[in-house]
């Protein structure tokens, strides 16, 4: 009778004690989170110092990295050392572009995968990449391979590692509204390399008479609301639809972009909600309900297939980098107002420019 009494009183203690555990352990990795936004923050300030303040571009396509005879291009390389060049398709997006600056260590990036129980660097430093020799300086590791986040039924599919870093940090860069989703456009004598948005007309009503409107910063010093900008955040990619509940581990995404965008290649469009891609909240059988625990996706995003959204891991508050390099943690809601995504930006709850 004794030991059912202890049993029992155990078994409410741990019924007691678990739950706050787990809350210990997600403000833990919460923690973690933010030291690595921290660091993605200061290799980004890094990068402007040393780029007399232009900052990292957003999105740079392998032909604008190199181009070719007919097309002005930026003719960059970037290395990992004196004699190792980076592959031009990792380096479109941001993550191996700022590498050096965290010294190639990509558990920065990747620190939020549960499924890679070894080390999680392109750069090893003094190991081999089968981990068997010692050597007297790092290598670029290419040849090794991570699990795919979601293994098809069939098998066990896999990415080079290189490429997971690339394409699903654990945080997404404004790219749009921060260094620019670089792509070429048509001028005299041929194609040259510009942001889109670059030159964006304000919108007023269903016009746009409200002149230009800087909305692409491409220096650290254009930015005009550092407090509140957002350079980074936790993101991940989701097809349209209603999401209650995401795993800590979900897929990162390299980028991420504001609850309203302009996607459309010309000037027509029928109502805001037209332009509207994520919210906080879902709509009921009556009427919309907000919630800081749900997001609905309404629109597919610039990429046609899904969006990518701010995503809060592991306490639901989305941890973000803003301009002047303080770090946030904030509810999805607070998110909505375009003045943390948009360069420039006036009005708080409402898209504020058009792609002429």
């Amino acid at each position: 009778m004794e030991l059912l009494v202890v049993v029992s009183i155990i078994a409410v203690l741990a019924g007691l004690l678990l739950p706050a555990l787990a809350g210990v352990r997600r403000r833990g990795r919460k923690t973690e989170e933010a030291s690595a936004a921290r660091q993605i923050g200061i290799a980004w300030n890094l990068y402007a110092n040393s780029s007399n303040d232009y900052v990292l571009p957003g999105f740079l396509p392998e032909n604008i990295q190199q181009g070719d005879q007919d097309n002005r291009a930026w003719n960059v390389r970037y290395n990992f050392d004196r004699s190792t060049p980076i592959p031009t398709n990792v380096t479109e997006t941001w993550p191996l572009r700022l590498g050096q600056y965290v010294n190639f260590n990509h558990d920065v990036y990747l620190g939020y995968r549960a499924d890679l129980n070894y080390p999680t660097a392109v750069a090893m430093p003094g190991i081999a990449p089968d981990g068997s020799t010692i050597l007297d300086e790092p290598v670029y590791d290419v040849g090794n391979f991570y699990p795919q986040y979601a293994p098809s039924e069939t098998g066990e599919p896999t990415i080079p590692r290189d490429q997971n870093v690339a394409l699903f940090p654990a945080f997404g860069y404004n790219a749009y509204y921060v260094g620019g989703w670089y792509h070429y456009v048509s001028v005299p004598g041929g194609l040259a390399p510009k942001p889109k948005y670059a030159d964006a007309r304000a919108l007023t009503g269903s016009s746009l008479d409200g002149g230009r409107i800087s909305v692409v910063a491409r220096t650290s010093s254009a930015i005009r609301f550092t407090n509140k900008m957002i350079l980074f955040s936790g993101a991940t990619s989701v097809t349209p639809g209603v999401y209650e509940e995401m795993e800590d581990d979900r897929q990162g995404c390299h980028y991420v972009i504001p609850r309203w965008m302009e996607l459309g290649a010309n000037d027509s469009w029928d109502s805001e909600a037209d332009l509207r891609i994520w919210y906080a909240g879902m709509e009921t059988s009556g009427g919309f309900v907000f919630s800081d625990a749900v997001i609905t996706v309404a629109g597919s995003g610039p990429d046609d297939n899904f969006a990518a959204i701010p995503f809060g891991r592991h306490t639901g508050q989305v941890t973000a980098v803003h301009g002047d390099l303080h770090i946030g943690a904030h509810k999805p809601g607070v998110l909505e107002d375009q003045q943390y995504w948009v360069n420039g930006a006036v009005q708080s709850h409402h898209a504020t420019h058009r792609r002429p």
